[in-house]
Order: structure tokens, then C-alpha cells, then sequence
């Protein structure tokens, strides 16, 4: 109907997003041990193994191997944009590594480094694009 395109961008474009928040919580977490690629091929092994026994990984397993990995940021992350309905504040998320959300001329949003950000959020940057799945 007429309003079919009203949800087009959370749907299409809020996927991407919780996994890019859910890797830079990941990262920071652990001091850049783990991340999204590490919890995925977990979460594969998990059906892997439970395959075995014609078992599925559920959604709260999901949850609850995300928690123990990405700690109470995370839990808050799914908590609130996966689980409820919140809207994701972008300049908050893209804050914790050292980014932030401006707009072109025509006014359409871009991510740009944050030259003032803290030495912590830079750190973390680093850490975020320094990985080797951003070298290929």
C-alpha cells in the first residue's frame, strides 16, 4: 500500500547498523580481542555443534553469548533498538570511536573523523579500522 517504503530504512539499513554498533561494542569491550567476525563464527560453531543433535541456536542464545562478549554496552544496544523500539542516535555510537555525523551541500548525512574527539575514542578508532578485514 501507500506505506510500504514508511519502515525502508530501518529495515534495510538498521541490520547494518546494529552490526556495525555491535562490533565497535565488541572491540571496545575487549580491547580489540574480539568482534563481530570472532561472534560469528561462534555463533556458527554453536549450530555446528547442536546440528548434531538436530538442536537450533535460538535467539536468546544468540543474545546471551553477545552479552557475555560484548558486556552491559551491548546488552544496552539490544536491549533498546533490537528488543525495543528506540531509534538509534548515531552521534552518540559513532562518538565512542572518535567519528561523527555531518551533512553534504544537498544536506544528505556523511560520517567524517572527529579531530576533537578524546584519546580513548582515537584509540578505539584505530583499533576498528586497523583489523584485517578492512586491509583487503
Amino acid at each position: 500500500g501507500t506505506k510500504k517504503f514508511d519502515n525502508y530504512d530501518l529495515i534495510y539499513s538498521g541490520g547494518h547498523i546494529i552490526g556495525a554498533l555491535m562490533d565497535i561494542a565488541f572491540i571496545q569491550h575487549s580491547g580489540g580481542k574480539y568482534d563481530l567476525l570472532t561472534y560469528m563464527k561462534e555463533v556458527l560453531d554453536m549450530g555446528v555443534e547442536r546440528g548434531k543433535s538436530e538442536k537450533t541456536v535460538s535467539f536468546n542464545d544468540l543474545y546471551q553469548l553477545a552479552v557475555r562478549r560484548g558486556g552491559t554496552s551491548l546488552k544496552d544496544i539490544l536491549d533498546q533498538y533490537v528488543k525495543g523500539t528506540e531509534i538509534i542516535p548515531f552521534e552518540k555510537h559513532l562518538a565512542i570511536v572518535g567519528l561523527k555525523l555531518t551533512k553534504d551541500e544537498e544536506g544528505n548525512p556523511l560520517v567524517a573523523i572527529d579531530e576533537n574527539a578524546s584519546a580513548d575514542a582515537r584509540r578505539l578508532r584505530e583499533m576498528y579500522f586497523n583489523r584485517e578485514v578492512f586491509k583487503s
